[in-house]
């Protein structure tokens, strides 16, 4: 019996043995393995050492022979000669394995500490669609060396030729950089004839007003709870260098409920419509005049009916020519308010008419160290100062230095003006679903991120196989 026990103690003890074995000698393959397949084909060792940053004896290609702009990659000609390019773009028309792909002529690097060119992509709404702008920023032997391109896509213009036309925007922007460098020897400009002369444009008979449309659904469930929402929209708008006029209204519909055990059933119903107009003139250089007006209903805040009507008046530091960069606004506004409540409030109202005024500061910038966007706003009802808000939000996103990235948003208001609150107490369900606004002096929410990147420089190659 002892020998026998021993045998399978043996044979327990072999079997571990062997799998643990395993894991080495398979770690071993994959490292051998891998270090055969990092070594380039015979024939390609030009090749990587291109990506790589190495020195090269690869002859380059005599001038005279014609090439297209779309053979000028790292494969045939040094890393060293092409321009160092820092693409800073979080839009969506921005597709950088297409950008990639189709500018193979210069080299992009991770960090803009190592760049020759920061790209810095923004956008702004225009008077029917969306105004992009590409900022060619020189760095090291390009500095000072600045340049600024734009391009409109309308609303109905589809995200891939948004893409495509990014792209060949910034195509011809990189030329002027790429021609003090090496690489320059290997372009050649295409020029496409037109088949005919163009035609003046026709008169808009729209006369520059844009309409939009929308509705959506969804829904979801399960055994105990079951929810869906209908939403819609429609908007109005004509933007012109002098008026800008907006019409825009939101319908929303949400409906949940719960199993809480038979017979009980428990059912939520949250509705809300908000319709509002804006027109503004320009009436100087940096001044702006206008007026917002609103109506709105809101189960959740006790609104049967409130319009609001507020004149406003506006100035801004810096020119709105550069407001796709910066922006500082200061603003004026007071009106009249009109409240229709669905119950009677805490302070025995179904309905009034009270004056407000408030003031706002915008700061919108998008600069090579990062992007900010900060609002400061207060307002108060008239005659009693004590029913007022003030109200601080934005977000910022800033690096810090090579690789380190910090982002944080957040907003703090002080509350004083909740002249909607229901009399009577909520019940547990209205405040666990927040189905009604709730008495209090101060809302906050804070996020904090950061990043760090570290590692190669060149971030040229794309390679999709298995998903991102």
């Amino acid at each position: 019996m002892k020998l026998v026990g021993h045998g399978r103690w043996s044979l327990i003890h072999r079997r571990r043995l062997s799998a643990l074995l395993m894991v080495p000698a398979t770690l071993a393959i994959f490292v051998v393995g891998g270090s055969l397949l990092a070594q380039p084909p015979a024939g390609g060792q030009k090749r990587d050492s291109a990506r790589t940053g190495t020195d090269t004896t690869a002859s380059p290609v005599p001038p005279s022979r014609p090439v297209d702009v779309s053979q000028i990659t790292t494969d045939t000609i040094s890393t060293g000669e092409l321009l160092r390019v820092f693409l800073d773009c979080q839009l969506s028309a921005c597709d950088f394995d297409h950008i990639r792909r189709e500018i193979p002529f210069v080299n992009y690097v991770r960090d803009r500490e190592d760049a020759d060119l920061h790209v810095l992509v923004t956008s702004q709404r225009a008077a029917a669609g969306t105004q992009y702008t590409i900022h060619l920023l020189g760095r090291k032997q390009f500095l000072g060396s600045d340049d600024t391109l734009q391009f409109a896509a309308s609303e109905t213009t589809t995200r891939q030729a948004e893409r495509e036309t990014l792209t060949q925007t910034l195509q011809l922007g990189l030329i002027r950089y790429v021609a003090k460098t090496p690489a320059a020897a290997r372009l050649r400009i295409t020029y496409l004839q037109p088949a005919a002369l163009a035609r003046p444009t026709p008169p808009d008979p729209w006369n520059l007003w844009v309409f939009r449309v929308a509705l959506s659904g969804s829904a979801d469930g399960e055994e105990s709870a079951q929810s869906y929402s209908i939403s819609g929209d429609a908007s109005a708008r004509r933007t012109s260098e002098t008026w800008k006029l907006t019409l825009a209204g939101v319908v929303d519909y949400r409906r949940s409920s719960f199993d809480l055990g038979e017979p009980e059933r428990f059912v939520s119903i949250s509705r809300s419509v908000r319709a509002r107009a804006l027109m503004v003139r320009a009436i100087a250089a940096r001044w702006s005049t206008g007026a917002r007006t609103s109506v709105t209903t809101s189960s959740y805040q006790n609104e049967d009916m409130t319009v609001r009507v507020a004149p406003a008046v506006e100035y801004s530091v810096f020119p709105y020519s550069e407001s796709t960069s910066r922006q500082l606004r200061f603003q004026y506004y007071a009106g009249p308010n009109f409240f229709r409540y669905e119950e009677e409030t805490i302070f025995g109202k179904t309905r009034e008419v009270i004056y407000s005024e408030g003031a706002s500061a915008d700061l919108l910038m998008t600069q090579p160290w990062g992007s900010a966007n900060f609002t400061l706003e207060g307002a108060h009802y008239l005659p009693d100062l004590t029913h007022h808000h003030v109200s601080l939000s934005g977000s910022t996103d800033i690096r810090v230095f090579r690789g380190l990235g910090i982002t944080l948003y957040g907003s703090a208001a002080r509350i004083a003006d909740q002249l909607g609150l229901r009399r009577g107490g909520a019940t547990d369900e209205e405040i666990l679903l927040r189905r009604r606004e709730l008495p209090t002096s101060f809302r906050y929410f804070v996020s904090l991120g950061f990043s760090y990147t570290f590692g190669s420089t060149y971030t040229n190659i794309v390679n999709p196989r298995m998903g991102q």
